[in-house]
């Protein structure tokens, strides 16, 4: 549990204040999906979230080997 909070504590410590960019966002999930697409730093996100669940299904599928 302890390393569940240091881990929580972390992330809280490094989110940024949300900042607005001009573009249309469309109320659909296609809208969506291409503002995700569209925007670098939607993609930037994106590319990270990736690379955590890729080293985190590495991590997991090494312990159980």
């Amino acid at each position: 549990m302890k390393k569940i909070s240091i881990s929580l504590g972390g992330l809280v410590a490094m989110a940024g204040v949300a900042e607005a960019h001009p573009g249309e966002h469309l109320f659909s999930i296609v809208g969506s999906f291409f503002h995700l697409l569209t925007e670098p730093d939607h993609l930037a996100m994106l590319a990270g979230a990736v690379a955590v669940a890729a080293g985190l299904f590495y991590m997991l599928k090494r312990r159980s080997v």
